[in-house]
């Protein structure tokens, strides 16, 4: 009980104050297409790793490819240009088993 009054007032003081007028999407509805678009069985995992700022291996590795990709277009040493090559071939490639793993 004194938990939720704590709560409550918290929440109070902070309308009067004005905290909750400049939000992100404040009059927009939510969108939830992206949670709707995981299988009904990894939704709550997704949501817990969403909340936790934490990506999951498949968007991780991903970002990790086009980094490598943007750094190769960039390189100007052949030598530097084949060791990063090579590790997008080896992200690639795990990035592709997972998502076989994921079907």
């Amino acid at each position: 009980m004194l938990l939720n009054w704590l709560a409550e007032n918290k929440i109070k003081e902070a309308i009067g104050n004005g905290s909750f007028e400049q939000l992100e999407g404040m009059g927009k509805p939510v969108d939830n297409s992206v949670y709707f678009s995981y299988p009904k069985e990894r939704r709550l995992s997704m949501h817990l790793l969403r909340n936790a700022n934490a990506l999951p291996e498949e968007v991780q590795l991903m970002k990790e490819i086009n980094a490598l990709k943007d750094a190769i277009r960039q390189e100007q040493n052949d030598t530097e240009i084949n060791k990063l090559t090579l590790l997008l071939y080896q992200k690639q490639d795990h990035l592709a088993v997972l998502m076989e793993r994921n079907k």
